[in-house]
């Protein structure tokens, strides 16, 4: 009667969904977030992507959602606190080359602030699947950039945003390349 009662909680949870961070239309045209579950800023670069385009960052703190984030000054560069999240539309059809930067300390003013001290290269290779990752400074090296799992270890079918994750990529989709 017990293993009864505990299906029903498992099917119970797996059907729930996250609260919807984005608004309509534009949940239906992301197909690449990034949560940064590290404790420190990250540096993100997506080649091919519009810097004029539609990118947003949801804060961790407030759950606000910013629509065309600021790089950091002439590098290119996207800073993601601890515990944001980055989304964006790219071509799925396309691999997605994404570098990632990490500043070894927090010391350093002026330009050479500005830019990563390490830079960490990955190419997506998923055709006509969604990008929806998470990076973790922690993990081992090539194990950093992964796919989401969604809240309660993945039994929610969607991201903590509310985007589904039904046609997400894989962990083999994710391939590490080089750290400079």
């Amino acid at each position: 009667m017990k293993f009864l009662y505990y299906i029903a909680i498992i099917l119970g949870i797996s059907s729930l969904n996250a609260k919807a961070v984005y608004p309509d239309p534009i949940a239906s045209n992301i197909n690449l977030e990034i949560i940064n579950k590290s404790d420190a800023p990250i540096a993100l670069y997506i080649s091919g992507l519009n810097r004029k385009g539609d990118y947003y960052l949801i804060h961790a703190k407030s759950n606000e959602l910013e629509t065309n984030a600021k790089t950091v000054a002439g590098t290119g560069y996207l800073k993601i606190l601890p515990k944001e999240t980055f989304a964006a539309q790219v071509s799925v059809n396309a691999p997605t080359d994404i570098q990632i930067g990490v500043w070894e300390s927090t010391k350093g003013s002026g330009s050479a602030a500005q830019y990563p001290t390490k830079v960490e290269k990955y190419k997506i290779n998923a055709p006509g699947k969604t990008r929806l990752l998470s990076y973790k400074r922690s993990n081992a090296l090539g194990e950093r950039l992964y796919p989401q799992t969604g809240p309660l270890m993945g039994l929610v079918k969607s991201t903590n945003s509310g985007l589904t994750r039904k046609n997400n990529l894989e962990a083999t989709d994710v391939l590490y390349q080089v750290q400079q």
